[in-house]
């Protein structure tokens, strides 16, 4: 049968080119992307359509239109809005999908909400029992998976 929505056919290209192991693993990650501007946008859309779903956004400036000319994501009609919440809406248009599991906080990572407690937790918000069971062991291997994308 043939695959019925575009997510599938985009599951289906991914796993023919990373082979079925890497494509689960690509899924079932959990990323945290510091910064969505010049080199976070690359990223975003990069991890997005890689196949990465879960992942949580944190920047805490806002798009100025000196911003337009080399971060892509961004349009005119975005200008003053928060960059990682900007950011999340448009790569959701890469795979809505993600909709539930790509979180946007515009935010410094230096506030106090984003203490050793919510470093710690990136890894067990995975969704999957077995995700959460590997994100205990990188973490005491001290081998979290960190991106900055600033």
């Amino acid at each position: 049968a043939a695959p019925s929505s575009a997510c599938t056919l985009l599951d289906h290209a991914r796993t023919r080119v990373l082979g079925p192991a890497l494509a689960h693993a690509v899924r079932a990650s959990k990323l945290l992307v510091v910064g969505a501007g010049g080199i976070g946008c690359e990223l975003l859309k990069n991890l997005v359509l890689t196949g990465f779903e879960q992942m949580e956004i944190i920047d805490l400036d806002t798009i100025d239109v000196s911003n337009l000319n080399r971060q892509f994501l961004f349009r005119a009609r975005h200008v003053g809005q928060a960059k990682a919440v900007v950011a999340r809406e448009v790569v959701l248009g890469l795979n809505p999908r993600a909709a539930e599991t790509i979180v946007a906080h515009h935010a410094n990572v230096k506030d106090p909400q984003f203490g050793l407690d919510y470093f710690q937790q990136v890894g067990e918000r995975r969704g999957e029992e077995e995700g959460r069971r590997e994100g205990s062991r990188r973490r005491e291997r001290g081998r979290a998976k960190w991106l900055n994308g600033f």
